[in-house]
């Protein structure tokens, strides 16, 4: 009896158990898209619902395997792959119950859908029959699995906005704001007045987007646009400000697909004016230090171009009372003492110049300055720039060459030897009287015009330390002064030299152990000479071998410095040369315009001087209404000596720019190759426009005896002939003719400086006062007028030249 009392309480619990989770299963189907139970022992459909019909078409089985089958078909992007395997059929699903799984719960997607949803099986044993049933419900999870989506999309990324837009109604779904974002509220406020997305954003951004910006914020934010964008790039991010509560506000927006498919974008909006204003005020303090910086750049090379001056006046002095008193005595003992002079003189300019150079490398205005030379006499000049100082300390020169295919070369000559100079100069320097040097060329390549050759200079000199061999080529960089304080050295050679090979495109190292000597290894990248630069360099070579004697030769010598003036005077008389000499700009000017044409075969002009500096004085001489005022040479003979002031003489109308101290033969040679032109024998040239033939001739008849004579049909034909003609003193133009008239082509001549010494006369109708003030004011010098006759022409042409 107590046996039978206690199955019946144990039966009674069963079935209370069932019971309730009969309630909690039904409890939790409600607000499913489908619900359903099963006997799954006897494989049966015993109850459906749902208001989905294409769900109830798949529950509407008599046998639970067929719906098991109908959710497995509809089903797809499954997220719990092993789970969904345990409804293949009803035994699977008994067997992972008896296995202590009585609830089972899927997430996918539906075929042809784009909602999530989440499949939920829960298992119990009927209290009475002992049958496994099964209750199952379909719930719709989209807004759950879109909330996981996006935070994993955003991770710890900080929005302010975030919206879920649709890519083909453009609809946008805040999925997350902030309070404060009263912008995007504002957008979807004049989206809903307006009645339409795009144009609601569109005059969203017309508003209140800073001024000209707007249309590039509406078309970077354009459905079209950012679906463009997201083909190629898995995020896309644009930025536009907006003038919103009285601020200037910037914002950042990232677009990416919310998932692979493209039904849907992620739209994330961050205010980033912070961040901006950030980045501004750091622009803004750079921008100040590159100013700064830039200053105190251009004052450095404004201290270092007057100290370079200041420098240079006197050592010119120096060196050229060296050089005159060298040639004048015959007293060994005193010859010897100015060669001492000399030396410490040509080392102090040395030190000058190295510190320009490295003023030049710091600022970026380094430049290479090619020309045309014989590769064997570029390295045996370089050599022999080193002699004098190996003989004097008797050292043992040795040099060596290894297939070395010398040939003509287009390169830095001054500058190739600058560097051969300064390392050879340092092996003779730390290398004892009596040593030995070894110089070895090889050759390494040929290729594409540039032959590349490799220079090892190796001494037996008291060598570098392996602590210091780091810092060689650093500026200002010496060893220790007990091992070297005999030796003289800024520490600026050997980093301008390596600076100098790196920009021909070559390298420099260096091997040495203290006390066996020094190995510097050169690479030496140097471009061959083209044809037309080696035809171009032999013609300027024979100009120079025939250059003129300098004796008898006039030259006007613009230089405020009494003992340079001296000294330059006194190096032009030595080759018999006539010396005007003028102590400012203004004197010069005065002199050279009171003298007769041609007169001065070439003017030394120096640039700092008072009253008017050389720059005002070349540029007036060069304008002033005289043919031979274009012509004469004019040589820069300065302390000035940075890149920027030789531009500056070139600009201003020089013909060549040499620094202080000057070299004589350099100077000889400078005014031999340039004065060249003979002002006596030199016929003028007379350019005859007009487009009738018979006219152009009556005017040659009178003119083709004393002058040389060109034609033109037209004012654009004479332009041609302007342009690739040197010399022309004169042009002679009729008015009216086609394509291009005579007032045109007036003004096309006195609209360029080149042709401003060029006379202009023009030939029109008698008795047109209206039409003679008109081509006066835009450039002519004067008339001959139609029908004209030989001997007025003559004299007219002869008098407007005169004046010229």
């Amino acid at each position: 009896m107590e046996y039978s009392n206690a199955t019946e309480v144990q039966q009674n619990e069963q079935e209370l158990r069932y019971k309730e989770q009969l309630g909690l299963t039904n409890q939790a189907a409600k607000d499913a898209l489908a619900y359903a139970s099963y006997n799954l022992t006897q494989n049966v459909v015993l109850k459906y619902e749902s208001n989905q019909p294409e769900l109830c078409e798949i529950m509407g089985h008599e046998k639970a395997d067929d719906v098991l089958a109908g959710i497995r078909n509809i089903a797809c992007e499954v997220r719990d792959p092993e789970d969904f395997a345990l409804l293949s059929n009803c035994t699977t699903m008994i067997k992972a119950y008896k296995c202590g799984r009585s609830h089972i719960e899927v997430r996918h997607r539906l075929k042809n859908d784009n909602r999530w949803v989440l499949s939920v099986f829960d298992m119990i044993a009927n209290s009475q029959t002992g049958d496994i049933e099964a209750i199952s419900f379909l719930r719709n999870i989209t807004d759950i699995t879109r909330s996981e989506l996006v935070v994993n999309r955003l991770m710890t990324l900080d929005y302010q906005s975030i919206i879920i837009v649709d890519t083909s109604t453009g609809v946008s779904i805040p999925f997350r704001k902030s309070k404060e974002d009263g912008v995007l509220t504002k957008i979807l406020q004049m989206q809903e007045e307006l009645g339409d997305v795009r144009e609601g954003l569109n005059a969203f951004f017309r508003k209140y987007a800073v001024s000209g910006t707007a249309e590039k914020a509406i078309k970077e934010n354009s459905p079209e646009y950012i679906n463009v964008k997201l083909e190629t790039e898995p995020y896309y991010e644009c930025t536009y400000a907006l003038n919103w509560q009285g601020k200037k506000h910037h914002y950042r927006i990232v677009y990416s697909y919310l998932e692979q498919r493209a039904g849907e974008i992620l739209c994330a909006i961050q205010d980033v004016t912070d961040i901006y204003e950030q980045e501004e005020e750091q622009r803004a303090r750079l921008t100040a230090a590159l100013e700064e910086s830039n200053a105190a750049n251009q004052a450095k090379t404004a201290f270092l171009s007057r100290i370079s001056h200041d420098m240079r006046t006197p050592l010119n002095g120096i060196l050229g009372l060296t050089t005159l008193l060298k040639d004048s005595t015959t007293d060994d003992k005193i010859l010897r003492d100015l060669m001492e002079l000399e030396m410490s003189g040509k080392y102090l300019l040395n030190l000058i110049n190295d510190t320009l150079d490295m003023n030049k490398i710091e600022s970026g205005k380094l430049e290479l300055h090619p020309h045309v030379c014989e590769g064997k006499t570029l390295f045996n000049n370089a050599l022999g720039l080193a002699k004098s100082s190996i003989q004097a300390k008797n050292l043992q020169l040795h040099v060596q060459t290894e297939n070395i295919p010398f040939t003509t070369l287009y390169v830095d000559v001054e500058r190739i030897e600058q560097v051969v100079l300064n390392v050879l100069g340092n092996a003779v320097k730390f290398t004892p009287d009596g040593g030995t040097i070894e110089v070895t060329m090889s050759n390494i390549s040929i290729c594409d015009g540039v032959i590349t050759d490799k220079l090892v200079i190796r001494d037996s000199g008291i060598g570098i330390s392996r602590e210091f061999l780091p810092h060689v080529f650093e500026a200002f960089s010496q060893e220790d002064a007990t091992r070297t304080s005999a030796y003289q050295g800024t520490g600026l050679g050997l980093a301008i030299t390596k600076q100098l090979i790196q920009l021909m495109g070559g390298n420099i190292s260096v091997e040495s152990e203290q006390g066996k000597g020094t190995s510097f290894t050169i690479i030496l990248k140097m471009d061959i000479a083209t044809e037309e630069q080696i035809a171009e360099w032999k013609k300027s070579q024979i100009s120079s071998d025939n250059g003129i004697n300098l004796y008898g030769k006039k030259a006007l010598l613009c230089e405020d410095h009494p003992l340079n003036a001296k000294i330059a005077t006194r190096l032009l008389e030595t080759k018999g040369m006539i010396v005007d000499h003028a102590e400012n700009g203004q004197i010069g000017v005065e002199l050279f315009q009171d003298s007769a044409i041609g007169y001065y075969d070439v003017v030394l002009m120096d640039i700092r001087m008072p009253v008017m500096d050389g720059i005002d004085a070349v540029k007036t001489i060069r304008n002033l209404p005289r043919r031979d005022a274009r012509l004469v040479p004019i040589i820069a003979m300065t302390a000035n000596a940075f890149d920027d002031d030789v531009k500056q003489t070139r600009d201003a109308g020089m013909d060549a720019h040499l620094s202080k101290p000057i070299q004589t033969e350099l100077l000889y040679q400078t005014m031999g190759d340039l004065m060249k032109v003979d002002y006596d024998v030199k016929r003028q040239k007379i350019l005859i426009v007009d487009d009738i033939e018979l006219n152009r001739a009556v005017i040659m008849v009178s003119l083709e005896n004393d002058y040389e004579i060109m034609e033109a049909e037209n004012g654009k034909q004479a332009m041609q002939i302007l342009e690739t003609t040197r010399g022309i003193d004169a042009v002679i133009t009729d008015i009216q003719m086609p394509e291009m008239d005579g007032v045109e082509l007036i003004k096309q001549i006195r609209s360029n400086n080149v042709y401003r010494h060029i006379v202009i006369i023009a030939n029109t109708q008698f008795g047109d006062p209206e039409q003679e003030e008109n081509l006066l004011q835009i450039g002519a010098n004067d008339f001959v007028y139609k029908p004209t006759t030989p001997k007025i022409v003559e004299i007219r042409v002869r008098n407007a030249l005169r004046r010229i």
